[in-house]
Formats: C-alpha cells, sequence, structure tokens
C-alpha cells in the first residue's frame, strides 16, 4: 500500500494531485491498472485504476465537505463530488469515460465497472472539463466506488 500525500505519477505522463482532489490529506492506495492510448495529435484516453485502502475509503466517504472538491483548476469548469447514479445532465460525461471505444480488452472491462457504478447507488464522481459550443471536449473524470475500495481516474481529451 501506498501513502500518497501529494501526487499519483501513473501510465507515462499522467499525474493526479490527489489531495486537491478527495479533500483527503493522506490518501493510501495501490495502483491495479494503468492504461494509456495517446494520439499523434495531442488526444487521448488514459485510465488509472486505484485499490483504496479500506481507511481511505471511510474517510472519504464520512467527509462532509466533498461538496467542495476537487478544487477548482485553471481553464477547466468542475462538477464536484455527487453520490451516483450519475444525473441526465451528465450522460456526455458517462459516454466519454465508460463508454469510449477502445481497442484493449481489460479496459473495456474497468469501462463496465464504472457504467455500473455511475449507474448505481452509493459512488461518488466529480469531475474537471472543457467544453466547445456545449460539447465536452477534454474530461478528467473522478470515480469512488466504496464497495471495492476503489478509484477510476479516466482523462479524455477528443
Amino acid at each position: 500500500m501506498t501513502f500518497l500525500p501529494f501526487m499519483l505519477n501513473a501510465c507515462s505522463d499522467c499525474s493526479v494531485k490527489l489531495d486537491s482532489i478527495v479533500s483527503i490529506q493522506s490518501v493510501r492506495f495501490k495502483e491495479e491498472y494503468c492504461f494509456d492510448e495517446p494520439s499523434a495529435a495531442g488526444e487521448g484516453f488514459k485510465m488509472i485504476v486505484l485499490s483504496l485502502s479500506e481507511e481511505t475509503t471511510k474517510d472519504f466517504v464520512e467527509r462532509s465537505d466533498k461538496s467542495t472538491f476537487p478544487l477548482d483548476k485553471d481553464r477547466y469548469a468542475v462538477s464536484y463530488w455527487q453520490r451516483t447514479p450519475i444525473t441526465p445532465k451528465w450522460q456526455e460525461a458517462k459516454e466519454l469515460v465508460a463508454n469510449y471505444f477502445l481497442h484493449s480488452e481489460p479496459a473495456k472491462a474497468y469501462q463496465k465497472q464504472i457504467e455500473r457504478a455511475l449507474d448505481g447507488q452509493d459512488s461518488f464522481y466529480a469531475f474537471y472539463y472543457r467544453s466547445v459550443v456545449g460539447n465536452i471536449v477534454d474530461i478528467q473524470f473522478f470515480l469512488i466506488d466504496p464497495s471495492v475500495n476503489k478509484m477510476y481516474i479516466v482523462m479524455n481529451k477528443i
């Protein structure tokens, strides 16, 4: 189990400051899966799956300030932590993380887990995004599923 006060570096150039995302000073996790499908045009899809410690999951679920995180990020709009199921307003975000076409069978299996958690009860999601003409073109999506102590991080730039 890794102790993470500040930053996660995974999948070549993926890096996420988790303390500003989950509102927990000390995130304990083990990287379970990492997938990176870059494109030549600077676009691409990245997925990181973390197995969280039970303590970290419990700390997150019990936090009363979840709705004020993640912290604002330059040039991105933010959707703060909410309990699933995902709202109809954010179906486009769900499509970009759970149904985006991938060639990797393991990544597709994790997308199914993400979709089930987003459609179910008692998971939590938040994300940063940028839109052009009302369509999301860049998303950094975070999902915590307490039933399995996992955090899914998906970055998709189209």
